[in-house]
């Protein structure tokens, strides 16, 4: 499965000022590892089959990846304001 974001998120992406911020910067670089690793965990059965399938959902939905970018910005933001303090 590839994830296709629509073109308000990618043109966001490719205009933004995003920064190496941590947990965030890490989720965007390995989502199509970590919704590749779910696929796989969810197609078994059981518990962590059922919690795998609610987290891919969850993920592979545009309003994930919007918020994912919106908070990569802003914590780019408040990283620049809180070095002029």
């Amino acid at each position: 499965m590839k994830i296709q974001l629509n073109s308000e998120v990618t043109s966001r992406r490719q205009g933004g000022c995003l920064t190496d911020i941590g947990p965030f910067t890490a989720m965007e670089k390995n989502l199509a590892l970590t919704v590749t690793d779910l696929e796989q965990v969810s197609s078994g059965r059981g518990e962590d089959a059922a919690k795998a399938k609610g987290i891919l959902k969850q993920n592979t939905k545009g309003k994930f990846a919007r918020f994912l970018y919106f908070v990569l910005d802003v914590t780019a933001v408040l990283k620049e304001l809180s070095k002029s303090i």
